[in-house]
């Protein structure tokens, strides 16, 4: 937003004070938009980086995904969790997050499936 003085603008806390991070990356926006039109742009900020990827259409990546089991974090003792600054849980070596990893459900597919139309959603005559 413009504050008054030419080319100078504000946004985010310093203009609407603490709030969500939604309102203050919403704030960036908007700024960046008045920013665009003040340097002689159209203010269109919206613009593809990098492609968008679509998701394949069927999940998991081979036979037995489903069955595929959790890899298990190594436990610390609880004396140990007492008594020092040690992480209370172990973290993954390199081949146990591969394959953690590999049991990836591709939960943004959820958005893009379409819903189930059951006899009682279409319109009776």
């Amino acid at each position: 937003m413009s504050i008054g003085k030419e080319g100078i603008f504000a946004t985010g806390d310093a203009v609407t004070g603490t709030g969500s991070v939604i309102k203050a990356i919403a704030a960036g926006r908007q700024a960046a938009v008045t920013i665009n039109s003040y340097l002689g742009g159209n203010g269109k900020i919206d613009e593809e980086l990098t492609p968008v990827e679509q998701p394949a259409v069927w999940l998991g990546p081979g036979e037995g995904f489903a069955g595929r089991p959790r890899i298990a974090n190594t436990p610390v003792s609880a004396v140990s969790k007492l008594c020092s600054f040690d992480e209370t849980e172990q973290v993954y070596d390199e081949p146990s997050a591969l394959q953690e990893a590999e049991r990836c459900l591709q939960c943004d597919l959820r958005l893009k499936m379409s819903r189930i139309k059951f006899w009682a959603d279409y319109p009776s005559s």
